[in-house]
């Protein structure tokens, strides 16, 4: 049961990783967006790894003066779903290996 448990966190420690290094990205997509290097590879693929993301919301928001707000609106959701799911999965594993351990010293 630990095993599965320790997965368990692992895979929420991954996720977790997973998000922090897209919002790092993403970070970098606005710092680079006000900066001009077009062929910089460097940022061609900062900016191929973002667009799938940030298209479909950039094309539901109007352009409030000239400002895109797609990044913002991605960031708040990746931070909201790193509390909620990555929590949960860590508050998750913590319950059930102290009802494990409590039932083996019991």
């Amino acid at each position: 049961m630990l095993i599965l448990l320790r997965l368990i966190a692992a895979f929420a420690y991954v996720l977790d990783t997973l998000i922090t290094f897209f919002l790092v990205v993403l970070f970098a997509r606005v710092i680079l967006s006000w900066i001009r290097l077009p062929y910089n590879q460097i940022v061609q693929v900062i900016f191929q790894v973002t667009e799938p993301i940030l298209r479909p919301i950039r094309r539901r928001l109007p352009l409030t003066w000239g400002i895109d707000f797609s990044p913002m609106i991605v960031f708040i959701l990746l931070i909201v779903l790193r509390m909620v799911v990555v929590g949960s999965i860590l508050d998750y594993v913590a319950i059930y290996r102290s009802h494990y351990l409590q039932g083996l010293g019991g």
